[in-house]
């Protein structure tokens, strides 16, 4: 029966299981969709696909036309639903005769009816490990006394009352795990672990020490940002400056920058001078406990160092102006406020002149390829280097709308990025030149961000600031939720196929205008979007490269101008989390030689493997004491220091501004 009056229809009845229940899934159907089905097509179509996938799907009908399905499931399966309405969508919407005659499926279909008792049974085999366990092999684990000592943490706040939490342990390693009671003389929560073979017991044991590990890294490893002034020699005074208007983002307009005098070392001495050993500790120290702390997270991360401009948060444009001591500015950004290192660091003009410099570098630089993988050629020369180009927008995820949308609406956000009132998904598409000169679109890559977030997560924040120039190299480690295309909703992989690289571009590619050009289906929008023009290099003798990049933001008609730093080798070691198991780990064993190798070029420690030994709760970082800084951490920061050279050879600007303190009076 179709809806009356524009209300929401859909034929689950009171008595269905699902009545009244919020669904685990909601997948909307795009405004485009233009079939129409009667009700005993989608009855057809919802209990076919109950039979496939064990799952419960109900399609909502308005005004005769299909909005959306709500799936009731768990696990692989739910996904797999997920996976097959969104193909069915996408095909059905086509008109072909395979959609139509897939949409008049009969319901019943013997071959299928038996796949799903076979299924059902195997589901009931593994549920019974959440049960009572039996009287047969088992091993004891201990819990982490800190946890308990200085955390107060217990096995039930980590995985819940039954320990529920543990219930993929349960069922992939086929074992019971039981919360004993604490005893007199017996060290307290411990867990027992139990199985009718051994090898289930010892694998179920490596996967709770997986997870236990990774409740004590959260807790225990500081992601505290860290500030080093490296010219706080050349200067007393900092004063705070209105942004460029080049600036494509108006949210951060306080400059902070130092005043020379005549009292003080000259500006840019800091460069030629090396960096105090206990600076280049701390920075290889933070380094690796947020590569420390990723270890257990699935994710796709990008670990990168950025030089770009400064802008300092928390401050009223009021405390434009101002000037303060050196002691005053440290407090501040490491208490009540932020210095910011952005993505930007030159406007259009200046950043095509940092390009010409940078391709006259051969003292420093060499050439590298051009594009990632196998299809990369190495130039003969520095000028002779070619740009590649990646295009990246943030779109509402249409089938998971923010349960906060309201809320949002009616308060007021002064911060720089208001949370969004959606959920988002990040597309990000390459292009790479071929072996002919021209450039082939890459199959789009698609992420989740965090609920509420604007942009990746941050887990590591490691500013290294030059404020005689007011910028500064960001030490930085993103990560998204990759997404794999088919669990994606048509219109986000729509979007992803119509967006294009202009023909014409690959002609001149000195060009300021956009590369790409992309539509919008009605009602579609983007939250942000940004296209990067970049331009690879190698810095001598080493294994880290150089991007500089034109980035174009949104309502800015020229590009403005960015710089990376990356080691080739930090992607492939980063990429073993993107398909880590649940309950596993990665091993990236000598954090510090993996991914800042002793000699700057390879590490002799690669050993990336899963994470799955009984011994797993002896890893992790003393902080009684700071590792010795390394070479691998020296040679770094000295190839810093020689590319700011570079970048700067125009000289430090100055800036004369009236005298009232911020943090404190002087």
């Amino acid at each position: 029966m179709e809806a009356r009056n524009g209300q929401d229809s859909n034929w689950r009845s009171e008595k269905s299981s699902t009545f009244g229940k919020k669904p685990n899934r909601t997948i909307i159907v795009p405004p485009d969709f233009t079939r129409g089905f009667n009700h005993s097509e989608l009855k057809s179509l919802a209990e076919g696909w109950k039979l496939d996938f064990d799952c419960e799907i109900v399609p909502h009908t308005q005004y005769g036309k299909l909005i959306r399905f709500d799936i009731f499931g768990s696990g692989p399966k739910l996904d797999a639903s997920v996976r097959m309405i969104n193909k069915w969508i996408a095909n059905a919407n086509e008109k072909s005769p395979v959609s139509s005659a897939w949409a008049k499926m009969p319901a019943y279909d013997n071959n299928k009816w038996i796949e799903s008792k076979m299924r059902e049974e195997e589901k009931q085999r593994k549920d019974m490990f959440k049960g009572p366990k039996p009287e047969d092999l088992s091993n004891k684990v201990e819990w982490p006394q800190e946890l308990i000592n200085i955390e107060g943490i217990t096995p039930r706040d980590a995985f819940g009352n039954k320990l529920e939490s543990l219930d993929f342990i349960r069922t992939e390693c086929e074992v019971f795990i039981t919360l004993l009671p604490n005893q007199r003389g017996i060290q307290p929560w411990q867990v027992e672990i139990s199985g009718h073979h051994m090898d289930n017991v010892l694998a179920g044991e490596q996967s709770y020490r997986n997870v236990v590990q990774k409740v004590h890294t959260q807790k225990f490893l500081v992601h505290d940002s860290v500030n080093i002034i490296l010219d706080e020699t050349e200067g007393i005074d900092v004063t705070l400056e209105q942004a460029d208007d080049w600036w494509p983002r108006k949210a951060f307009s306080i400059v902070p920058r130092l005043l020379p005098t005549p009292m003080t070392d000259d500006p840019g001495t800091f460069r030629r001078e090396p960096l105090h050993y206990t600076k280049l500790e701390t920075i290889q120290r933070q380094i690796q406990q947020s590569l420390e702390a990723i270890r257990f997270e699935k994710g796709s991360y990008d670990f990168a160092i950025r030089y770009g401009c400064l802008a300092v948060g928390n401050l009223p444009i009021s405390e434009i102006g101002n000037k303060y001591s050196m002691a005053g500015f440290t407090k501040g950004i490491n208490t009540t406020s932020r210095c910011h290192v952005m993505k930007w660091l030159l406007n259009c003009d200046l950043g095509n002149q940092l390009l010409g410099r940078i391709m006259m570098a051969d003292h420093l630089l060499e050439p590298t390829k051009t594009s990632g993988g196998s299809l990369g050629f190495v130039p003969s020369t520095l000028k002779e280097t070619r740009p590649t180009f990646r295009g990246t927008w943030v779109l509402p995820d249409p089938n998971k709308p923010s349960t906060e949308k309201k809320k949002l609406a009616s308060t007021s956000t002064t911060g720089p990025n208001p949370p969004p009132s959606c959920n988002l998904i990040v597309v990000q598409i390459d292009w790479t030149e071929d072996e002919e000169g021209m450039y082939e679109k890459m199959p789009p890559m698609f992420y989740r961000l965090k609920a509420g977030k604007m942009s990746p997560t941050e887990r590591m924040d490691i500013n290294l600031l030059e404020l005689g120039e007011a910028k500064g190299w960001h030490f930085g480690l993103e990560s998204m939720t990759i997404m794999p295309k088919s669990t994606l909703p048509p219109i986000i992989i729509g979007f992803a196929d119509r967006v294009k690289m202009r023909s014409s571009y690959a002609r001149d590619l000195s060009s300021n205008q956009i590369f790409a050009e992309w539509s919008l289906t009605p009602g579609q929008k983007i939250e942000m979007a940004r296209l990067d023009k970049i331009y690879t290099f190698g810095i001598q003798k080493t294994g880290y490269q150089v991007e500089v990049m034109a980035m174009w933001y949104p309502l800015q008609r020229v590009p403005c101008w960015g710089l990376m730093v990356r080691h080739r080798e930090w992607s492939a070691h980063l990429c073993e989390l993107e398909r880590l198991p649940q309950g596993r780990g990665v091993d990236f064993g000598d954090i510090i030689e993996t991914f800042l190798p002793h000699n700057g070029i390879a590490s002799t420690d690669n050993q990336d493997k899963e994470i799955d030994l009984p011994q797993l709760q002896t890893l992790g970082i003393d902080d009684d004491g700071a590792a010795p800084a390394r070479d691998g951490i020296r040679i770094l920061v000295n190839k810093l220091l020689q590319l700011s050279e570079l970048i700067n050879e125009s000289g430090v600007p100055t800036s004369k501004s009236p005298v009232r303190s911020v943090y404190g009076k002087k």
